[in-house]
């Protein structure tokens, strides 16, 4: 035989060994029992390479991104691919509702002055404020939240009764002058001012032009009953 016809010999031997290995395989890893053996075999070296294989993953998925970033934005940017990334992000929270409430806890526990700090910034949000409109609009047209605002206008009409009620329309009028239409705690004139009581009502406060200073809406409710004095109360802009 000449060398031609011995290495095409040779070459068919291998593949019909590999071919018969594969097939032994195949049989082979079908089998209940070596699915049992590989599946513990799996977890036990997955338990024993945990770092090493989290790290390769996150390297390997990075270099993919990049390399494929362009692709990865036209498959986000479809309406079905972000209905069903929302859709999926729902069923997992929902599935493991209690983890992430018990983790968030103790992320609140362990970083109060972060929690405060994003909680503050989303507070002063566009989204915040509306969201929080939307919660107190809802609040108040509830049967509890409607109980509420009775009976916080009733306590109100009392007081009122018991404290001397002086303030008239023109007195009013010369107080918005006497500061210039703005508001005595932060300066603002763009927004709708309010009749703030400097001392709260509740705390013996008269509702007389003494007592009254203009206010925001936003300054007057941070205000609530505190005892606050306004930065020009006593300076000589308002109107004697």
């Amino acid at each position: 035989m000449s060398e031609v016809q011995i290495a095409v010999l040779e070459q068919t031997t291998e593949e019909i060994r590999k071919a018969k290995r594969r097939e032994y395989d195949r049989q082979r890893h079908n089998t209940p029992e070596f699915r049992a053996w590989n599946r513990d075999h799996m977890r036990q070296y997955r338990a024993k390479h945990r770092e090493t294989m989290r790290i390769y993953s996150r390297e390997k998925n990075r270099e993919w991104r990049a390399k494929h970033r362009e692709r990865l934005r036209k498959k986000r940017s479809t309406q079905e691919y972000r209905k069903k990334q929302k859709g999926w992000g729902r069923d997992h929270y929902l599935k493991h509702r209690a983890t992430y409430i018990e983790q968030s806890a103790q992320w609140q526990r362990a970083n109060p002055e972060r929690k405060y700090a994003i909680q503050t910034r989303y507070d002063h949000s566009a989204r915040g404020r509306a969201l929080r409109k939307v919660s107190i609009r809802r609040y108040q047209s509830s049967p509890k939240g409607r109980e509420a605002m009775i009976r916080v206008s009733a306590k109100r009409r009392v007081t009122l009764k018991s404290t001397v009620a002086t303030l008239t329309a023109a007195e009013w009028t010369d107080i918005l002058a006497g500061y210039n239409h703005s508001c005595a705690y932060c300066g603002r004139n763009d927004r709708p001012l309010t009749r703030d009581h400097v001392i709260p009502l509740t705390k013996g406060g008269h509702h007389t032009k003494e007592n009254i200073v203009p206010a925001c809406r936003s300054c007057n409710s941070t205000k609530y009953n505190k005892l606050i004095i306004p930065p020009y109360w006593d300076k000589p802009r308002r109107t004697k």
